[in-house]
């Protein structure tokens, strides 16, 4: 490890930035990277920079620590206990186009957790994280628990974890964020609370895209990628299990498993204006676009689904089982289903404008 911030140029000493911004640089990154860092890592251990750079920020008022390009390898969990800590990586955490910071786990260090957080206000920004999930086991990409309020995700994508690509438990947002085959669930939300997912993406998972249970409420998806999610678990898109007032908007959800969307016990929810496509193709004739199964009071509204790319047809459009009721089903346009459009059964449930082909 070398800490640029002993070296002295002219007197001054060369470091990232005044007051509260630490960089630190990865064993390959490029020279100007390494000469203005106040960390630079050697390639073995990474997180030892990282969590050295994290713990000398104020415990009150935090600051920024600043990846740079490369990657970083982790054979320890980075933790965030601080409040108001800021991890910013470089290039476009997503995107393929520009040099990116990396944090990828070395073979057998089998981590619980990648980057876990209890720090309240704290932030993640453009950075990718690999979980190398063929020499690994268990280990989630990233966290936020406890007393981590107010959490910001933007740009990061995690990938190829052998457990859950995101666990979050506390509320905040995410923007544009990837969770992309990992072993078991792209997203999982446990006793979660305000939280929203803006054009964020849970795609060829394991097991399901995003996944809310027990006391997780007024969670939103928005404009969000689920697809081909649930091949190993048998699971669907959209798990959404004993909880209220959730919703999923303005999706697009295509070729999982099992169903598109589940309503599972709970109820509340509204799931309006997605495009759901090629729901089921696990097996024919036996999965759901959207199931309702003893979930009460939903809005499933304006919604199309369809087929788009495969043979296998779904068994239901729109379907309730066990005692689901008082669901507002309307201006659903619904085609291509094995035995019909719809199978509503609750006495009180509408049906209302439903194009059914």
């Amino acid at each position: 490890m070398t800490n640029n911030s002993n070296i002295l140029i002219n007197g001054v000493p060369l470091k990232g930035d005044n007051g509260n911004t630490i960089k630190v640089a990865a064993s390959n990154a490029s020279i100007i990277s390494k000469s203005v860092a106040n960390y630079v890592c050697d390639g073995t251990s990474d997180d030892v920079e990282i969590q050295t750079a994290i713990n000398s920020l104020d415990a009150s008022n935090g600051g920024i620590v600043q990846l740079s390009e490369g990657t970083f390898n982790i054979s320890a969990k980075i933790t965030i206990t601080n409040a108001n800590v800021t991890l910013i990586g470089s290039g476009g955490g997503v995107s393929t186009t520009r040099a990116n910071s990396v944090l990828s786990q070395i073979n057998n260090a089998n981590l619980d957790y990648i980057v876990y957080s209890t720090g309240y206000n704290c932030k993640f920004i453009r950075f990718i994280i690999y979980g190398n999930q063929d020499n690994n086991t268990t280990t989630i990409g990233i966290s936020t628990v406890g007393n981590s309020i107010n959490a910001v995700f933007q740009d990061i994508n995690v990938y190829k974890m052998p457990s859950h690509g995101f666990l979050i438990s506390s509320n905040g947002y995410a923007i544009g964020c990837y969770s992309e085959l990992n072993v078991d669930m792209g997203w999982r939300f446990i006793g979660t609370e305000n939280f929203v997912c803006f054009r964020c993406n849970g795609q060829g998972n394991g097991n399901s895209g995003f996944y809310m249970n027990y006391t997780s409420k007024y969670i939103s998806l928005v404009g969000c990628m689920i697809d081909s999610n649930g091949a190993t678990s048998t699971r669907d898109g959209v798990y959404i299990q004993d909880t209220y007032f959730n919703t999923v908007q303005g999706c697009f959800i295509q070729s999982n498993s099992r169903h598109g969307i589940i309503l599972n016990g709970g109820g509340h929810h509204n799931i309006s204006n997605n495009m759901i496509l090629d729901s089921g193709i696990l097996a024919d004739n036996t999965y759901s676009a959207i199931l309702m199964q003893d979930s009460i009071h939903n809005i499933i509204h304006g919604n199309t689904i369809a087929l788009d790319r495969q043979a296998l047809n779904p068994n239901y459009g729109v379907e309730e089982t066990g005692t689901s009721d008082y669901n507002n089903v309307g201006s659903n346009d619904i085609s291509g289903c094995q035995t019909a459009q719809l199978a509503l059964i609750g006495a009180n449930t509408l049906n209302v404008n439903n194009i059914l082909t």
